[in-house]
């Protein structure tokens, strides 16, 4: 995944300074630029798609209406991200068992109906979408932050750091764990 902030000029910065003067065209370009990876943070931390929508609708709302909470526009990115991350963490915990299941079951039903023509393909990739699924549901909200942001997202350890407002090295240590326990997750997977 590229970083909509990866140019030399930092457009972002000059798009804040434009929303702070009232300028809802600054707003509308940070949207487009932000909407995909905000959509995808969101997904990854709560597990599904509805919920990862308003996730992502309450951040570009929060940033429409108080523009001044960016105290660097430069790191715009760092304060989207960690916004994202911790409004998904907190829909996670506030979300009912019932509200969890019918989750599952939109994402599967979606899963289905965008496969390939080939159902045994489609079925393998459901499996193995489902075996990751069901191993990350293990990790709390904040390690699947942790995770998306590394291998969904492409974020660097400094990049990681700056959202979730922690130490590189402690994001590093803590990814390394992550992968670890992932793998003995999945190695332990009898069907797989």
């Amino acid at each position: 995944m590229t970083d909509p902030t990866a140019d030399d000029d930092d457009p972002d910065a000059e798009l804040v300074a434009r929303l702070r003067r009232g300028d809802r065209d600054a707003f509308a370009a940070l949207v487009r630029r932000w909407d995909g990876p905000l959509l995808r943070i969101a997904a990854r931390v709560t597990g599904d798609v509805h919920e990862a929508e308003e996730v992502r609708q309450a951040v570009l709302v929060r940033l429409l209406r108080a523009p001044g909470a960016i105290r660097e526009p430069a790191r715009l990115a760092g304060w989207l991200r960690r916004a994202a991350v911790n409004e998904a963490i907190a829909a996670v915990r506030g979300r009912s068992r019932r509200e969890k299941a019918a989750g599952r079951i939109r994402a599967r039903a979606a899963a289905l109906a965008a496969t390939g023509p080939d159902p045994a393909d489609a079925l393998a990739a459901l499996d193995e979408s489902a075996r990751l699924a069901a191993a990350l549901r293990s990790f709390e909200p904040d390690e699947r932050a942790l995770l998306s942001l590394r291998f969904d997202e492409g974020l660097t350890f400094a990049e990681i750091a700056d959202a979730m407002d922690a130490p590189a090295s402690t994001v590093k240590s803590r990814v390394a764990r992550l992968v670890a326990r992932l793998r003995i997750l999945l190695a332990d997977d009898p069907d797989g």
